[in-house]
């Protein structure tokens, strides 16, 4: 028979399957779903791709290969540990409805209280109008793991399995966990679609350590930044007060260092030394903004040698609400920063100079180019002065209604020394 639901059934420890459809053993899901007719249509299960655990909320990641029509996702844990041929419902967990699926193969993500090591379950209920139809056998069982996006490795290889919770590039393990390559951190947290946090372990003994700075290198732009993240250089161990990991383009082609795109409103980028590449150091292009890119050195490593700047602008802003705080901005090959969208704030800077806030070389262009209006620079306390110096001008307006208050342009980070813009 079809249109039988089976919902939120208490089903486990049972020396069989919890749910049979056609009493045959495990029904493979089928391209299309077109094995009907049959019970229930034979209606594929969910695909759980991973079930990840951030702080007892675990998500879970999954496919759903259907008919087009609307659909209750059924999710269960199991303490006991799951029946190995595929699926019970010990304990339900909670449901997702999904409204007018097209019909094919499509993503979706539910989230539940649960924990990693959790052993997660689900099935597939057909909604027909304002009653239930047909259910799905259950998914294959997917054990929750801890989100963890540790950077371990100074290398560039790509995550080898986007979606599956865990950053790892399959090459050899460091340190007993998977390696983890910031580009490969990038790819799986983007994958993953909730806000994620980016951090760094990478070992002494990692080759791309020398006289405690960690060099990631890549070999082509990194991936644009899609999703809410959190990539926070401040907590590689050994770090205090300035950057220790640098990525340097050198080697990137045609590249900006980060870019953080449509779809990373709220992120962070914290604690890098970005040099060396061809574009700009930093790109900002989200449509809600609200970035914040904090205590970097762009275009600079510290040692006051130019050819670490970068060939177009330190930071480009083209998304509103951005906070540009605590930088180090030295060496662009145009403008330290570009102002395109509108209520930026921009405090506690050191655009033109390296980072002991008295030498350097400039930034080739002006200090700040003002495009947009709403802009905040610098303000009524000493954390929020801009030091703007030793470029060609300090700051360029061609916006309104902005706000630019208690910088020191053109004298060193003491006010004391003649800095002056060109």
């Amino acid at each position: 028979g079809t249109g039988n639901a089976l919902l939120r059934n208490i089903i486990y420890n049972n020396t069989q399957l919890g749910i049979d459809l056609g009493n045959d053993g495990r029904t493979v899901n089928d391209p299309g779903d077109g094995d009907g007719p049959g019970p229930n249509g034979y209606l594929n299960f969910p695909e759980i791709q991973s079930a990840v655990d951030r702080s007892g909320t675990v998500t879970v990641y999954y496919r759903l290969d259907a008919p087009s029509g609307n659909y209750r996702v059924e999710f269960f844990s199991n303490p006991s540990g799951g029946d190995p041929t595929g699926g019970e419902s010990e304990v339900y967990e909670g449901a997702h409805t999904i409204f007018g699926h097209p019909g094919g193969t499509l993503q979706y993500f539910a989230s539940f209280p649960a924990n990693a090591g959790d052993v997660i379950t689900a099935t597939a209920t057909l909604m027909e109008g304002a009653m239930f139809g047909s259910t799905s056998e259950f998914a294959d069982n997917v054990v929750a793991v801890q989100a963890d996006f540790r950077v371990n490795s100074t290398g560039d290889a790509p995550d080898n399995d986007l979606r599956d919770g865990i950053c790892d590039t399959g090459g050899p393990p460091v340190g007993g966990r998977p390696e983890c390559t910031l580009r490969a951190a990038i790819q799986e947290t983007d994958a993953l679609t909730l806000a994620d946090v980016i951090t760094f372990d990478i070992p002494a003994t990692d080759t791309g350590h020398a006289a405690g700075v960690w060099t990631i290198s890549p070999n082509s732009p990194l991936p644009t930044v899609n999703d809410e993240v959190t990539i926070d250089a401040t907590t590689q161990p050994g770090y205090v007060a300035n950057p220790i990991i640098r990525v340097d383009g050198v080697s990137a082609g045609t590249a900006s260092g980060f870019h953080l795109g449509i779809g990373s409103a709220d992120s962070v980028l914290r604690g890098f030394m970005v040099t060396r590449f061809s574009d700009d150091a930093v790109v900002l292009t989200s449509g809600i903004g609200r970035m914040t890119v904090e205590g970097n050195w762009l275009g600079t490593d510290g040692s006051g040698a130019a050819s670490n700047g970068v060939g177009d602008d330190g930071i480009d802003i083209n998304a509103p609400d951005a906070v540009i705080r605590n930088n180090v901005i030295n060496n662009a090959g145009d403008e330290g920063i570009d102002v395109l969208d509108t209520g930026a704030t921009i405090v506690g800077n050191i655009i033109g100079l390296e980072p002991d806030g008295s030498s350097g070389a400039g930034n080739f262009d002006v200090g700040i180019a003002l495009f947009a209006d709403n802009t905040t620079i610098g303000g009524d306390t000493a954390a929020e002065r801009n030091v703007i110096s030793n470029n060609w001008e300090a700051i360029e307006v061609n916006s309104s209604n902005n706000v630019i208050q208690g910088n020191y342009i053109g004298t060193d980070a003491t006010g004391a020394l003649d800095r002056g813009n060109r």
